[in-house]
């Protein structure tokens, strides 16, 4: 009987090692020479076209000086002049964004006592004078990061976790 079956399997064997060899000759070609083509293409020559990279955002305020002009408020002027680092952002009042941001700003405040943080309602120009213009605000929460010597190292627009403000703030210090 063991006999038997051991025979068995070697015929299932080679009848699949068969069908296995079978099919990959089949999958080689086989076609006649009659058919085939043999003409050659030359692909054609690359095209060198400079690549564009995405813009950062901010990016052309980044490394710029803040600059303190007569529309700018006392309180930042007086940082400006003392060459304290800022944190400064504006907000829409009511927005969920805004809220979150300015929670998480209230607490890093209180671990960055060398750092001076300033709030502006964006929809209160008078309060702020000509810092939006310079610091580019178009979508509220927006904040900026200025170091010691007036030049800015950071902005966020729109939310920003505590971790991200945390560390823009510990770079301008």
């Amino acid at each position: 009987m063991q006999r038997h079956r051991r025979s068995v399997y070697l015929k299932i064997s080679l009848l699949a090692a068969s069908v296995v060899a079978a099919l990959l000759l089949a999958g080689c070609g086989g076609g006649d020479a009659a058919s085939e083509d043999t003409s050659t293409t030359v692909p054609p020559a690359p095209t060198t076209t400079a690549a564009t990279v995405p813009a950062r955002p901010f990016g052309d305020l980044v490394g710029t000086t803040l600059t303190a002009t007569e529309e700018t408020p006392e309180e930042v002027k007086n940082g400006l002049e003392l060459h304290i680092p800022m944190v400064v952002a504006f907000y829409v009042t009511g927005g969920t964004d805004d809220d979150v941001v300015l929670d998480n700003l209230d607490k890093l405040a209180l671990r960055f006592s060398d750092v001076d943080f300033y709030t502006f309602d964006y929809k209160a120009p008078a309060a702020y004078g000509d810092l939006a213009g310079q610091l580019h605000v178009d979508y509220p929460p927006q904040v900026a990061f200025v170091d010691a010597s007036g030049v800015i190292q950071g902005v966020t627009s729109g939310y920003a976790d505590e971790g991200t403000l945390s560390q823009l703030v510990a770079n301008i210090r």
